[in-house]
């Protein structure tokens, strides 16, 4: 119950950072990560995906937190948290609220909101979604 609590809390607190371009991934692995105090057990049904070859090394799409079946789901949601919690322990808390406030200051913009995030990533560590993602999705394949 805490855990639940203190993600809907992060929402709470981090509403007025937010903007139009921040993905769903974004919002719900920072309140994950939050919200499961970084344990790495949280994370336990992503790893046996991963072991037994269930994982499509993507990135969760917006629409992906809402439809489907709950396990696919709570993977988005799994798959979140973990993207948050390899960008904060490769490049620290600090770099990860700068990408976090670039995004979310992006008001009104020309530009697709994948157009925006690929930027705000380019801005903070120097490559895009694509290369994050792909970092990422390494990490645990490893």
């Amino acid at each position: 119950m805490r855990d639940i609590l203190a993600h809907e809390l992060v929402h709470i607190a981090t509403r007025y950072s937010s903007g139009p371009f921040v993905p769903v991934f974004v919002e719900e692995g920072i309140a994950d990560y939050v919200g499961n105090d970084a344990r790495t057990e949280a994370l336990s049904f992503l790893a046996s995906e991963v072991g037994v070859g269930i994982f499509d090394r993507a990135l969760p799409r917006d629409f992906e937190f809402t439809i489907g079946s709950g396990t696919d789901i709570f993977r988005s949601y799994q798959e979140s948290q973990s993207a948050v919690r390899f960008f904060v322990l490769r490049w620290g808390l600090q770099r990860f609220t700068r990408f976090y406030r670039e995004l979310g200051s992006r008001e009104i913009r020309a530009g697709t909101a994948r157009y925006h995030l690929n930027d705000a990533l380019k801005e903070v560590l120097g490559f895009g979604y694509r290369r994050f993602q792909e970092l990422w999705a390494d990490s645990l394949s490893a």
